[in-house]
C-alpha cells in the first residue's frame, strides 16, 4: 500500500501537535499562555496555506480544527461571535493567559470527543440537481446529510466523489435545512439512519 500523500499527513497533524503541546507547553510555545498557543497555530496555518495544503480529511470526527471557534462560541453562548476562540476563552478567564491555556485544553478534549447524536439524509433527484440553471454550486450532488452533535448541527453535501462539509456548526436544525433548500430546492424525503450503521466512504473536504 502506498504511503499517504504529504498533504493528508499535514491536515491530520494538528491534533498530534496539540496533544504534545498539552503535555509540554514550554517546549513548544514557550510561555504557558493561550496567546502563545494562538500565535503558534496561526503560524502553522499560514505555513499550510503557503504550501497549498488542501483542507480535507478521511473522517468526519474529530471535526477539523477550524470548527473549534464555533464550538467555543456555542459553549459560551456567543452565537454571533466573530472574536475568535482565544478572545472568547480569555473573556471567561478574566484575561488570565495561563488560566486561558488551561481552559483551552479542557475544551479541546471535549471538542475532540464529540459524538454523533442523530443523523438523517435525503437523496437528490434530477430536479434537485438542476435547481440552478447555470453552474451547480456542488457538481454531481447525490445526497445531503444532516448530522446532529451535542452543541449543534453539521451539513454535508455528498457528490459522486466526496463529501463537502459546510463550514458551520449550526445552532439549530432549521438553519442547515434552509441552506440545503437554497442549494437544491424543496427537499421533503428525509430518512433517519441508525448511528451504528453509518458509513462514510469518501473523503471530506471543507
Amino acid at each position: 500500500m502506498a504511503p499517504p500523500a504529504r498533504k493528508d499527513i499535514q491536515m491530520n497533524e494538528i491534533y498530534e501537535i496539540l496533544d504534545l503541546i498539552k503535555i509540554r507547553p514550554a517546549m513548544y510555545i514557550g510561555d504557558h499562555s493561550i496567546t502563545a498557543l494562538y500565535s503558534f497555530l496561526n503560524g502553522y496555518s499560514m505555513a499550510l496555506n503557503r504550501l497549498s495544503i488542501e483542507d480535507h480529511t478521511d473522517t468526519l470526527l474529530p471535526l477539523p480544527f477550524w470548527f473549534f471557534h464555533e464550538y467555543a462560541a456555542r459553549q459560551y453562548g456567543y452565537y454571533e461571535s466573530t472574536s475568535g476562540w482565544r478572545n472568547m476563552i480569555l473573556d471567561q478567564t478574566n484575561h488570565d493567559e495561563s488560566q486561558g491555556l488551561d481552559a483551552f485544553f479542557v475544551m479541546y478534549e471535549q471538542f475532540k470527543s464529540l459524538k454523533i447524536v442523530r443523523y438523517m439524509y435525503a437523496a437528490l433527484d434530477i430536479k434537485h440537481q438542476q435547481f440552478y440553471e447555470k453552474e451547480p454550486l456542488y457538481p454531481d450532488p447525490v445526497k445531503v446529510h444532516l448530522v446532529e452533535l451535542a452543541p449543534g448541527y453539521l451539513l454535508l453535501i455528498e457528490t459522486k466523489e466526496k463529501y463537502v462539509l459546510i463550514n458551520s456548526l449550526y445552532p439549530n436544525k432549521q438553519a442547515p435545512l434552509d441552506y440545503a433548500e437554497q442549494c437544491f430546492g424543496s427537499i421533503t424525503k428525509w430518512k433517519c439512519e441508525e448511528i451504528g450503521n453509518l458509513v462514510f466512504d469518501k473523503e471530506f473536504v471543507f
